[in-house]
This record gives C-alpha cells, sequence and structure tokens, in this order.
C-alpha cells in the first residue's frame, strides 16, 4: 500500500485525492466512501463558517503509510448545537456528547465521530474519573495537549491536506521516536503505558528517555484499570504488530506483566537460564503466530485465539487462566486457549516419534475440543519456528504439513471423530434402547482408537453377544490379541 505525499521544504501533505487514489487502488471501497463522507462533512461545516480536521489515529497511520481503521473528526469555530445543525441530515448517535462527541452513522455500515476540541481535568481515580470542558475556540496547542504521544497530536484538514503539528509529531515518525506530548496530562490516565506498549510494538518506535521515565512511574496505578481496558490494548498489540516482541519485551522490562499478572514469567526471573529461556521462545512463537495469522488471512477471533495461545504457550495452566479471564474473549475462546496451551507441543513430539496410532489422533481431537487440529497444528508450527532449542532444525511447516494430513485423512482436522457406530446401528440389530447405548458406543470407538477395531469387528462382537454386549467389548479391549472377533 503506497499513499502518495506531496513534500515541500516545511510541510508533507496529503491531498483528498491522492487519498481516494489510494484506497480506489487496493480497492477498499468502504473506506473510501468513508472518506468521502468526511470530505463532505469538512465542506459542509467550512460552510457554515467552522473548520473540521482529521485527528488522532487516521492522521498518524498516514503518515506510516498505513491505511487508517476510520475516520474522526474534530471541529473549531462552531459550538456543539451548530454542529448538530450542520449535520442533521445524517442518522446521529449522542452517547458521547457528554464528552463533546457526535457518532455518525453512515449506509455503508461504518461510522464518523465528531467531536469538539476540549481539556480533561483529572478529578478521581479511574477512567471515568475526568470533567470534560469543551471549547470550539481553543488554540490548536491547547487542544492537542491532551492527547497521548505527539504521533498522535497531528490535525489534517482533509479539504486542502493542510497539517497542523505544534509537538512535532511528523518529525518522531521519521525518527520513530514515541515521546509523550505533556507528562502532567499524560499520567492522568495509566491506561496510556499500555497504549505506548502497543504503539511500540506496532510501529517500530524507540522510546525517548523521559517518556521512558515517565512510564516507569505510573506502573503502579495499572492495577486501578479495569481488566477490559487492559485486555483491548493487548488485543490490539498482538493483532496489529508485525512483530508484538517489542512491545511485549517493554513491557516486561517496566514490569507491567509483573504488577498486573503477578504469576506471569517475571521480569527478574526472565533474565535468568530457564525463565529467560521461556520468555525468548513466548515473544519468538508470538512472533511467529503474527506471521502465520497474516499469511493465512485469519479473522480477528481466530488470530486472537492463536495468539493468545502463543503469548501463554509458557505458562502453567492457573497462571493462563488468570490472563485471559476478563480481557473481553467468549467464553468458547477462552477454553480453546486453554486446550492449546495444554497441548501445543504434541504435533512436533510426534512428528518425530516413530508411529502414532491413529487413535492417538482421534483422542488429541476430542481431549482439544473446542479448539480444533487445524489451529493446534498452526500453533505447533509457529511454536517450532520459534523454538531457539530447536537443535534439530525441524520445521514448523513440516510438522504442520505432517500433523494437518494424517488429521484430514481421519476426517478430524476441524471436527471430532465421529462415532465408530451409532444408536442406528444398535437398533438395526435388535437392540432395545437402553441408558446402555452411550456406554456401548464409547467403549466401541475405545475399541477403534486404543486396539485397532474397524467398524465390521465391532458390530459382529455386538452380533455375536447381544446379551453382554459391554462384556464381550470390553472382554475385546482387554485381550493381547486386537485383531481377536
Amino acid at each position: 500500500m503506497h499513499f502518495e505525499a506531496i513534500k515541500t521544504k516545511q510541510e508533507r501533505k496529503f491531498l483528498p485525492d491522492d487519498i481516494i487514489k489510494a484506497f480506489e487502488e487496493r480497492k477498499e471501497v468502504d473506506l473510501r466512501d468513508s472518506f468521502l463522507e468526511t470530505l463532505n462533512i469538512a465542506q459542509n461545516i467550512k460552510d457554515k463558517g467552522g473548520q473540521a480536521f482529521l485527528v488522532g489515529g487516521s492522521v498518524r497511520d498516514l503518515f506510516f503509510n498505513k491505511f487508517p481503521k476510520d475516520f474522526d473528526l474534530e471541529v473549531y469555530r462552531l459550538s456543539g448545537d451548530e454542529i448538530k445543525e450542520t449535520l442533521k441530515n445524517y442518522k446521529i448517535s449522542e452517547v458521547g456528547s457528554n464528552f463533546g462527541v457526535l457518532k455518525l452513522f453512515l449506509d455503508n455500515g461504518l461510522d464518523i465521530d465528531v467531536s469538539l476540541p476540549r481539556k480533561d481535568n483529572k478529578t478521581g481515580q479511574g477512567h471515568k474519573g475526568f470533567s470534560i470542558e469543551t471549547n470550539p475556540n481553543l488554540s490548536f496547542e491547547d487542544a492537542l495537549k491532551r492527547r497521548d504521544f505527539t504521533i498522535n497530536a497531528m490535525l489534517l484538514d482533509p479539504l486542502t491536506g493542510e497539517i497542523i503539528d505544534p509537538y512535532k509529531g511528523k518529525e518522531d515518525i521519521e525518527n520513530r521516536i514515541l515521546r509523550v506530548v505533556d507528562a502532567n496530562t499524560f499520567k492522568e490516565d495509566p491506561l496510556r503505558v499500555l497504549r505506548g506498549v502497543q504503539f511500540l510494538g506496532r510501529f517500530g518506535l524507540k522510546i525517548e528517555d523521559e517518556t521512558l521515565r515517565i512510564f516507569k512511574e505510573m506502573i503502579p496505578n495499572l492495577k486501578e484499570l479495569p481488566s477490559e481496558r487492559i485486555g483491548e490494548e493487548w488485543k490490539k498489540l498482538l493483532l496489529r504488530a508485525e512483530k508484538p516482541s517489542l512491545g511485549l519485551s517493554l513491557a516486561m522490562n517496566l514490569g507491567v506483566f509483573h504488577e498486573i499478572y503477578p504469576g506471569f514469567i517475571k521480569s527478574d526471573q526472565a533474565k535468568q537460564n530457564t525463565e529467560g529461556d521461556a520468555w525468548i521462545n513466548t515473544l519468538t512463537t508470538v512472533d511467529e503466530t503474527a506471521k502465520v495469522c497474516r499469511e493465512c488471512n485469519l479473522n480477528e477471533e481466530k488470530s486472537l485465539t492463536l495468539l493468545f495461545s502463543a503469548l501463554c504457550c509458557n505458562l502453567e495452566r492457573n497462571n493462563t487462566s488468570t490472563l485471559i479471564k476478563d480481557i473481553g474473549l467468549r467464553d468458547e475462546i477462552k477454553k480453546k486457549i486453554l486446550k492449546l496451551v495444554e497441548h501445543h507441543t504434541l504435533p512436533s513430539l510426534w512428528y518425530q516419534a516413530e508411529t502414532i496410532k491413529d487413535g492417538s489422533f482421534r483422542k488429541l481431537a476430542k481431549n482439544i475440543y473446542p479448539a480444533n487440529m487445524m489451529e493446534l497444528g498452526l500453533l505447533a508450527q509457529a511454536h517450532e519456528n520459534g523454538n531457539i532449542k530447536n537443535y534439530e532444525k525441524i520445521k514448523g511447516r513440516d510438522v504442520f504439513n505432517w500433523f494437518t494430513k494424517k488429521a484430514t485423512d481421519l476426517n478430524i482436522i476441524k471436527s471430532i471423530p465421529e462415532n465408530i457406530i451409532t444408536g442406528k446401528d444398535l437398533l438395526e440389530l435388535g437392540i432395545k434402547p437402553s441408558p446402555l447405548y452411550g456406554e456401548i458406543i464409547k467403549v466401541s470407538n475405545n475399541l477403534r482408537d486404543e486396539r485397532g477395531f474397524n467398524r465390521e469387528m465391532i458390530l459382529n462382537v455386538i452380533r455375536a453377544n447381544p446379551e453382554n454386549i459391554l462384556t464381550a467389548l470390553n472382554e475385546k479391549q482387554e485381550s493381547r490379541n486386537p485383531k481377536e472377533s
């Protein structure tokens, strides 16, 4: 992806036609339409005597040569009522009006936040402990002072491409520097430390010395944050960073994990031999997993399943449970993560073994449910590629190919094994329905998985012993000759 930028000695501009062209070249139709609507809104605001600027992440992403996820506008020189009157033809939510924010819903399903310049004043603990003071006539410098980092403290006029940059965010982007805008306002919300961690990971930044000092000072305040807000920052880091390890390493060095997840690998232990190896393996496995997710074009939920599994791959089960407990994942995803973490080394171990029975694969597919063998294979691939002690130089892709082919051949790649016999089979053999059906089917499955019996062999045992089916099947399971029927 490439945004054509017009450069002069004084400034770098992103003209609207260039942005539209970039969206069209990549067939990003919804984003193009949202930007076109943003231009309409900005023109309407201008016609009423105001000025609308793109602000925050969308401006930052353009300078990093990335597609913005959405567009937020900040409007100067018009009151809230004047803005609502100007935009009355849009479907508007005023849920954020106390913060000076209106949300406009577009026909393509996306939305645009339109806000007034404001000052935030800390009045108490937590992310709700603020008073908001909106003022459409604030200076650009005062309005942007509340922003967290210089890279997020720029305004872009979508109509002209003009950049407002009082805190030199462009310069910091060019030098790959992460720097706070204002130490005092930054300290008002400890979540900003985690935002810094994920920005560093996503954009490959270096943290400025004074910013690092501020981060360290704020670490004890992380405990006042709700788990859900913490979880959102982990998700952004894992999903959006090419190398999440950069942000995770900073978090470890700052003591973030020790502060909010005491059971995690501790920073002092991470410098020692065994724990150090575990932490390095965790970092490399997470990076390899992020690569796998991109290569396979996995959706957000599947990616999060694998990425959190990779992050927890060297943790004990109770510590994994603690980390993923309240971070906004569905219960089924949490169950998948626990299962994948527990079994993530098996595909590689089995790949190196001389022979693994079909029954072992079937039992594994059942044991890891609701995760599946494809997910386990992908995690195993990433883990093997990231394994710093891979002395045999085993390629993760070879493990994945072997493991998933075997699971595909057994028809268990994305599902648990089917029962080798069914209640219908028992009815057809004249066996009256009873609570024993379930036990008969279970023992039959065990005969297949552990003793190598096929369907016809099991049915023959049942035909020969209609009055003592379970006894006969159990005897076959204990027999030294699995083929005896």
